[in-house]
């Protein structure tokens, strides 16, 4: 069997392959814990094995998760052509891998050829200098390096981010277009979204447009982003008597805020406010607590 032969052989899987860190993060933001691990174990599997079966007996037991996990994450995995599960991104990814091997080889090759064509040549015909490896930046070099060009494909374009409708809606609260947000402001929306996630896992685009349509009214000289929304979740909550009483109008109670005091915090809160800003549960919880105040101080002495 020639060299040739052996060099085109049917080629193993590469040992590893690139982990785009914050193109992962955003994509896996609306994902479970449970489901994200799901994904990186499928997404290993199918780089050895090079796809994976459609079964759902199979792919449970290598993801090693629950059935609700796993549909998370079946969707990233389409049917191929040839009936195997793949995830596009990971064939592309291994797509370029293969041609850069390919390249460098073919370089390599070529650089011996150059400087061994003569196999039987004594060292004094060895030409002065040989092409060294190091003596041009390699593709990958270039393309390691932010904003790099490679000569022969131009300037590296960024890559395209996946949409997503959560992860949308929690970039667009401060006003922005998510398709204009940068790739460094990405990485605090997605943690924004995964401490979100912790406590509200099956969020919705529209409940971070209510919350954040609350947090401008609460907090109106605040400026509003993504952290802050995530920061102040739970206080922005509607609590289900709310919506009982979102229909019907509380009037404001008469001196709400001297009775309440200073140091109530509804009055932190709201002592500023028109009444009619304000919305129904915490008008309910106000009215409430100044009716006991009364009940406990019937002469209203301060």
């Amino acid at each position: 069997m020639s060299s040739d032969d052996n060099i085109h052989r049917i080629r193993k899987p590469g040992p590893a392959y690139q982990h785009y860190a914050q193109d992962f993060l955003v994509s896996v933001a609306p994902l479970t814990a449970e489901a994200v691990g799901a994904y990186i174990r499928l997404l290993d599997y199918q780089w050895v094995n090079e796809g994976l079966q459609d079964d759902d007996k199979v792919l449970l037991a290598l993801a090693g998760c629950g059935r609700k996990a796993l549909a998370a994450v079946r969707d990233k995995f389409p049917k191929d052509s040839d009936g195997m599960l793949r995830n596009p991104r990971l064939e592309e990814v291994r797509a370029e891998q293969e041609a850069y091997r390919d390249r460098q080889a073919a370089k390599a090759k070529s650089r011996w050829g150059e400087c061994h064509g003569n196999a039987t040549a004594l060292p004094a015909h060895m030409p002065e200098r040989c092409p060294s490896p190091s003596s041009q930046p390699s593709d990958k070099d270039l393309l390691s390096v932010p904003g790099g060009t490679n000569p022969r494909k131009g300037p590296r374009k960024a890559p395209i981010r996946a949409r997503n409708e959560i992860i949308d809606a929690l970039a667009s609260v401060d006003g922005s277009d998510p398709a204009q947000v940068t790739g460094s402001a990405w990485g605090s929306i997605a943690k924004a979204l995964a401490e979100i996630k912790v406590v509200s896992p099956d969020v919705t685009p529209a409940e971070i447009e209510r919350r954040a349509a609350r947090y401008r009214q609460l907090h109106r000289d605040w400026t509003i982003s993504a952290p802050a929304l995530a920061k102040h979740w739970a206080s922005l909550a509607t609590p289900q008597a709310a919506a009982q009483t979102e229909q019907t109008e509380i009037s404001e109670p008469v001196d709400w805020v001297r009775i309440l005091g200073p140091d109530d915090e509804d009055v932190r809160m709201f002592g500023r406010n028109q009444w009619t800003t304000i919305l129904p549960f915490y008008k309910q919880r106000i009215a409430a607590k100044v009716s006991r105040a009364r009940q406990a101080n019937p002469e209203g002495k301060a």
